[in-house]
Formats: structure tokens, C-alpha cells, sequence
């Protein structure tokens, strides 16, 4: 009978494989978790930020082009048929958005992609 109480202490005090093996899945889930992340924003630059100088913004503008013209237009899409973005658009003399489907006169504002530092 005494044998048996031992034995019963015994099993109890051990930790069970199956608690182990899910802690052992949380950890590794939440350590491939924060490599993603790492890997995301390494490859991004998310983590990247700069306040935009004065200077930069001014060097940004000047090598802006406009493009101009009347009819059916998108100005995402001027800007990007030269390889620049859209950041200001007029249309039918009112600011519009880039995206916007543009009938009648327009003025678009495209700028390159590079950073303003």
C-alpha cells in the first residue's frame, strides 16, 4: 500500500509530454512570428523615419513636372506613364484628388519616388 502512494506522488509531480509540446509550439509560433515581422520591415524600410527637411521638400518640387491637358483623365495614371507619382491634381479649375476620374481640363503635379530628407 505504501508502494502505491509513492507511485501516485510520483506521476503527479511529473509534467505531462502534451503541456510541453504546446508550450513548445506557442514559443517557436511567436519566434517565427517576430522574424516575419523583422524580415517585413527590413525589406520594406517601414521602421524607416525621417522627418522631411525644408530644403528636401523644396528639392522635390523643383523636380516636379506638370502635366497638362483636357478630356478623360487620371492623374495616378498621367504620373505614371512618365515614372513619376501623382501628388496634386486640378481639375476644371478645383484641386481633386490623383485617383479621381478627371473630365475636362486638368493639371497634374508628378514628383519622384525618392525620399525627401
Amino acid at each position: 500500500m505504501v508502494k502505491k502512494n509513492k507511485v501516485a506522488k510520483h506521476k503527479r509531480d511529473k509534467h505531462p509530454w502534451d503541456e510541453t509540446m504546446v508550450i513548445a509550439v506557442l514559443v517557436v509560433a511567436a519566434l517565427s512570428i517576430l522574424i516575419i515581422l523583422a524580415s517585413y520591415i527590413t525589406v520594406t524600410g517601414a521602421a524607416d523615419s525621417t522627418i522631411p527637411s525644408r530644403e528636401g521638400s523644396l528639392n522635390q518640387l523643383q523636380k516636379s513636372v506638370v502635366v497638362e491637358g483636357s478630356g478623360k483623365a487620371k492623374c495616378s495614371n498621367k504620373c505614371k506613364d512618365i515614372g513619376k507619382v501623382c501628388i496634386l491634381a486640378h481639375a476644371n479649375n478645383n484641386l481633386a484628388k490623383c485617383v479621381d476620374n478627371i473630365i475636362g481640363d486638368y493639371n497634374c503635379l508628378c514628383t519622384n519616388t525618392e525620399k525627401i530628407i
